[in-house]
C-alpha cells in the first residue's frame, strides 16, 4: 500500500495516523521517482513511574498509551523493535485510550497530595490538561474538516462553522466514552488501575463535563479551562449567556446580572462568581475590582 493512500492529519508540522495504520510498512514515491519502504514508527511522550515507563504515542489517531519495563531507555531508543509487532506488544502492551491515556502521562501520585497534574514539567491544573487534550483533538478535526471550515468562512455562515463546532462536540464526547470503555475492558492490566488506583476514571467523568462548556460563547476562541469553571458555578444555560457579554461588561452591569439570576440565594457567592469571571477575562480592568462589585450587588 502506498503511503499517500492513508488518511493523514499535519498540524504544526506533526503527522497524525489512524491507529492501524502504525507499525506498518509503506510505499513512497521519492524525490527522483523511485519507490522506497517507508516504516510508520511509534512516537512516545513517557513518563517514569519506578521500574515502569508509561509512553502515550503521541502522533495515533486516538492516542493511545504502553506500558513496560524500560532497561536502558528502550521504549525511547531501540525503535527497530517496533518492527517485530508480536515481540513489542508482548513487551509493551497497550494500556489506556484516549484521555486516560493522555492523563497518564501528564499525572503522578503523590500519598500526602493525592493525584498531581502537570504540562511541559510544571504543575497544573487538570483543567489546563483538560484543555491542552482538547485542543489537540480539536485541531486535528479542524484539520479533517478544513474544507468544510473553509467554505462557511468564505460564505461567511455562522450558522455552518457552529453546527460543525457542535458536531464535533457530540461526535467528541460519544467517541472518549467509547475509547473509556475499551480501556476497561483491560480489567487490572488498564494504565489507570496498574498506576493510579482507579481513580483516573473519575477525571475522565470531569472531562466529559467539560467538553460540551469549553464550547460556550465563541466556540474555539474561547479561554476552554476557565469557562469550565464558571460553568461548573452557575451553570451551563447561564453560562452560554454570560460569556459573550464578558467583555463589555463592568462592575454595575456584572452586579445587576449576579442579582437579576438570584445568584446570591442559590449559593454562588460573590467572591467565587467575581474570581470565575476575572479569569475569563482577565483584561477587563471595568470588573477588576470586587469592591466596587460588591458595592453595586444590592
Amino acid at each position: 500500500m502506498e503511503l499517500k493512500e492513508l488518511n493523514v492529519v499535519e498540524i504544526n508540522g506533526t503527522e497524525f495516523y489512524g491507529e492501524m495504520d502504525i507499525l506498518k510498512s509503506y510505499t513512497s514515491l521519492g524525490a527522483f521517482g523511485q519507490s522506497d519502504d517507508v516504516f510508520l514508527y511509534e512516537n512516545f511522550d513517557c513518563q517514569q513511574i519506578g521500574a515502569d515507563l508509561i509512553g502515550l504515542v503521541s502522533n495515533s489517531i486516538p492516542a493511545y498509551c504502553r506500558y513496560g519495563k524500560n532497561p536502558n531507555g528502550m521504549l525511547l531508543k531501540n525503535c527497530s523493535m517496533q518492527k517485530d509487532a508480536t515481540q513489542w506488544n508482548e513487551q509493551f502492551p497497550k494500556c489506556g485510550w484516549g484521555i486516560i491515556a493522555f492523563l497518564a502521562v501528564h499525572t503522578v501520585m503523590r500519598e500526602k497530595y493525592g493525584l498531581i497534574y502537570s504540562t511541559a514539567g510544571d504543575e497544573c491544573s487538570k483543567e489546563d490538561v483538560f484543555s491542552l487534550y482538547f485542543d489537540r483533538c480539536r485541531s486535528i478535526y479542524e484539520f479533517q474538516h478544513s474544507a468544510d471550515y473553509r467554505h462557511y468562512e468564505a460564505v461567511n455562515d455562522t450558522r455552518g462553522i457552529e453546527k460543525l463546532d457542535k458536531d464535533f462536540i457530540n461526535e467528541h464526547v460519544e467517541t472518549e466514552k467509547k475509547l473509556l470503555r475499551q480501556t476497561q475492558s483491560l480489567r487490572t492490566n488498564s494504565v489507570d488501575v496498574l498506576f493510579f488506583g482507579g481513580r483516573l476514571q473519575s477525571v475522565a467523568n470531569d472531562y466529559y463535563s467539560y467538553i460540551p462548556f469549553v464550547g460556550c460563547g465563541k466556540g474555539k476562541h474561547n479561554e476552554g479551562g476557565n469557562s469550565f469553571l464558571l460553568t461548573q458555578l452557575i451553570g451551563k444555560d447561564d453560562a452560554c449567556e454570560l460569556i459573550p457579554l464578558l467583555e463589555g461588561m463592568n462592575t454595575r452591569s456584572l452586579a445587576k446580572w449576579y442579582m437579576d439570576k438570584d445568584c446570591k440565594r442559590r449559593g454562588i457567592t460573590m467572591a467565587e462568581f467575581h474570581k470565575a469571571v476575572k479569569r475569563l477575562v482577565p483584561n477587563n480592568k471595568k470588573i477588576a475590582k470586587y469592591s466596587a462589585f460588591t458595592y453595586n450587588v444590592k
